[in-house]
């Protein structure tokens, strides 16, 4: 699989993630939020052992300040998602 497929992968399920734990209803908000946050977390992980020269995390301290919570960078190339938003290359 293309490092792109898999970002775009990460990205789709990321939506589906933040648009079911707003929901007022606790069949998504709590269960299905939850399977797709690990889901999310292990495409990120297959992202990072599939492309370990490329891929590194970072802190996420803008949203979670403790650093509790880390994100998944692709060096010095932008990602773009299948809908076209355009994720910022970070360098070390």
């Amino acid at each position: 699989m293309k490092l792109n497929d898999i970002v775009n992968r990460i990205v789709l399920i990321n939506r589906a993630w933040k648009v079911a734990k707003e929901d007022p209803s606790p069949q998504l908000n709590t269960l299905l939020a939850n399977r797709l946050k690990n889901q999310k977390s292990a495409w990120q992980i297959e992202l990072f052992r599939s492309f370990p020269e490329q891929v590194w995390f970072k802190k996420d301290l803008d949203n979670y300040p403790d650093g509790s919570v880390f994100s998944v960078r692709w060096m010095d190339n932008p990602i773009t998602s299948s809908d076209g938003d355009i994720k910022p290359p970070v360098s070390g």
